[in-house]
């Protein structure tokens, strides 16, 4: 529990002008496309304010469905409505994601079932605890057949993802941090194709490449543009399918990529890129930025990332001894 006023409990620091939580923003945006498809349904196992589904569930009482802290039955019950003809969105955090595996596997994943998956609180969660990091999910999701794994890097690929989500026939996991993203502007959805990435700057005369997801593939970018590095950014934003094309034309280049995540090493994202590069032969010099093989302790996220060796420092102090 972060800061607050014993006496009114009101939270010392409040969401920024402009801003919102990631969890408000995706529920939001959930909520915006049930007004036009009465079929979208949201379902939580008992967190209804920590996924900030509170707009949701006021406007479409009949529609809204808390499970209480039974994910196992949350994931099942989405799987029969999803049968049924029923849009379900099944919002929960992904340190809680984990206890309704089986489930996610059998009854949804196995049956090719349109369930859209918010995965709150992904990666990192600073003071909320060690058990609570949601750093195991891409590893877990990803050999799962007929699913597609994805994060939004800013809030407009954020409505643009819930809009893809919700046009396909497809189970679809949607990761979103714990925090705020800025929200100064509301633009219509629009479809983003399956699988691709994004080349957030120009490849040409580039000495390296980052491939990193969610906030941090602007931060990085923001660092390259203020300190004119010659240095590609890709907003690798699907973890399944990833953009192939994508890596064939980094590793034409002939430039070391380096691959940042901020989730385990262990089945993250340099382990889809280095599998496919072995499986295709393409030729590519690859170092890997990520959590390793151990539990994450409690702290903030700055502690941590600097603790990880996954901080941007690091990041751009390894880059820049290799290039220049």
């Amino acid at each position: 529990v972060g800061p607050f006023n014993p006496a009114t409990g009101k939270i010392l620091h409040d969401t920024p002008v402009g801003f919102k939580s990631w969890s408000a923003l995706m529920s939001d945006t959930a909520a915006e496309l049930a007004e036009k498809n009465e079929n979208i349904v949201a379902v939580t196992p008992a967190m209804i304010y920590g996924s900030s589904l509170e707009k949701f569930f006021a406007e479409f009482p009949d529609r809204s469905f808390d499970c209480g802290i039974a994910e196992e039955h949350a994931a099942t019950f989405c799987a029969g409505m999803a049968i049924s003809g029923l849009r379900p969105y099944l919002a929960v955090y992904s340190s809680f994601m984990q206890r309704c595996y089986d489930q996610i596997n059998h009854d949804i994943c196995r049956m090719d079932l349109p369930v859209v998956i918010g995965v709150d609180h992904a990666g990192l969660v600073g003071s909320d605890g060690e058990t609570h990091h949601g750093v195991f999910d891409i590893g877990f999701l990803k050999p799962l057949p007929n699913i597609i794994i994805a994060q939004p890097k800013d809030a407009e690929e954020a409505r643009n993802m819930m809009f893809t989500a919700f046009s396909q026939q497809h189970p679809f996991a949607i990761r979103y941090p714990k925090g705020n993203v800025q929200c100064s502007s509301v633009k219509d959805m629009q479809k983003i194709e399956i699988g691709t990435w994004e080349m957030l700057n120009d490849l040409e005369g580039s000495k390296a490449a980052v491939f990193t997801y969610g906030e941090d593939a602007d931060k990085v970018l923001n660092k390259v543009s203020v300190n004119n590095l010659s240095i590609l950014v890709v907003n690798c934003r699907f973890f399944k399918p990833i953009d192939i094309e994508c890596i064939k034309i980094v590793a034409k280049a002939g430039i070391p990529v380096y691959i940042y995540e901020t989730d385990m090493k262990e089945g993250g994202l340099g382990s889809s890129v280095l599998e496919s590069c072995c499986d295709l032969d393409i030729k590519m010099e690859i170092i890997r930025l990520g959590i390793s093989d151990h539990y994450v302790q409690q702290g903030s996220d700055n502690q941590l990332r600097k603790s990880e060796r996954i901080d941007m420092n690091t990041l751009f102090d390894m880059i820049l001894k290799r290039i220049q």
